[in-house]
C-alpha cells in the first residue's frame, strides 16, 4: 500500500510546530543520505497531455550540499543537478549543455510547474517551505502528512516517523499537471566522498545564469 493512501488524522494546529520540528530532527540525525526515486509526470499543455516516468539517484548532505540524477529507462541520464554547497549546476546531458546559477528557482521549463525549482531552492536546507496556517498535516502511527493549497496548485508530501527523506511528494496544478516523486528506502551508512558532489565540466557548453 502507498503511504499518501492512508488514513490521516489532522494535527491541531498547536502541535504543528513540534511536527515541523521533529522532521528536522530526524534529518539533522544522518550526515548523508542516498535514495532512489521513481517519477510519475503528467503534462497538460494546451490540452496536450502526456505521461512520463522517470527515475532518480538522489545523495543529500543535509544542510550542505545536494545532487539529483535523473534518468529515462530510453534516453539513459537525462540531467544532473547540483548544489555544491554554493552554487546549482543544472546539467542538460541530451545537449551536453551546464547551466550554472545561485537561484535555481527562477529556471524554467516546459511541462514542470515553477514549484518543482521552488522545491529545489529549499535544499539541501529543507524539504518543506516555511511553516504558516494555511498548511495543514496529518499523522497516522507511523508518518505525517503535509498538505499546502494554493491558488493553481497544491503540494503534498509524506514523512515516514525518524526517515531523513520523505517516502513521497505530489504536486497537482490547476491544469491537471502532476509530478509524484516516490522515495525508496534511504541509505544512511555511507561514507562520504568530495567528487560526490563535484560538478562535471569537461567537454560540456556552459553559460552562467546571473541572477
Amino acid at each position: 500500500m502507498q503511504v499518501s493512501k492512508r488514513a490521516y488524522q489532522p494535527v491541531p494546529a498547536a502541535e504543528k510546530a513540534t511536527v515541523y520540528n521533529k522532521i528536522q530532527t530526524s534529518a539533522a540525525n544522518f550526515p548523508l543520505a542516498k535514495c532512489k526515486l521513481n517519477f510519475s509526470i503528467t503534462t497538460n499543455l494546451d490540452g496536450d497531455k502526456k505521461n512520463y516516468n522517470a527515475r532518480a539517484v538522489c545523495l543529500w548532505q543535509p544542510g550542505k550540499k545536494i545532487r539529483m540524477r535523473i534518468s529515462h529507462i530510453l534516453a539513459g541520464t537525462i540531467a544532473d543537478i547540483l548544489f555544491d554547497g554554493e552554487k546549482w549546476y543544472i546539467t542538460d546531458e541530451q545537449n551536453a549543455r551546464v547551466f550554472i546559477t545561485k537561484q535555481i528557482d527562477v529556471i524554467r521549463v516546459a511541462g514542470f510547474p515553477k514549484s518543482f525549482f521552488e522545491q529545489m531552492q529549499r535544499l539541501p536546507k529543507t524539504w518543506l517551505p516555511k511553516l504558516d496556517k494555511k498548511i495543514k498535516i496529518g499523522k497516522n502511527e507511523n508518518s505525517y502528512k503535509i498538505t499546502i493549497e494554493k491558488t493553481d496548485e497544491s503540494f503534498e508530501w509524506i514523512f515516514p516517523e525518524k526517515s531523513p527523506l520523505p517516502a513521497e511528494i505530489k504536486l497537482t496544478t490547476k491544469n491537471n499537471g502532476c509530478i509524484i516523486a516516490a522515495f525508496e528506502r534511504p541509505i544512511t551508512n555511507i561514507t562520504f566522498r568530495a567528487e560526490m558532489f563535484k560538478p562535471m565540466l569537461e567537454g560540456y557548453e556552459v553559460e552562467a545564469i546571473h541572477y
